[in-house]
């Protein structure tokens, strides 16, 4: 599922070259912030699902001791 976000710009939108470049830096940080959220939230998902499995294991094994 893609997700869409609205970015509002802090400057007035103008067809020049400084602002292009300027539009280039702002979309490329706010790209990486998204990003490393992401990733953040994959591994916090992935180290919940390794605790469940440890959980999970522990509740196999106790039973056979």
């Amino acid at each position: 599922m893609q997700t869409m976000t609205k970015v509002k710009f802090p400057w007035k939108a103008t067809a020049s070259r400084e602002n292009s470049q300027r539009l280039a830096a702002y979309l490329h940080t706010h790209v990486e912030k998204f990003q490393a959220k992401q990733q953040q939230q994959f591994e916090i998902q992935n180290s919940m699902t390794e605790m469940s499995l440890g959980n999970f294991r522990c509740l196999i094994l106790i039973p056979k001791l």
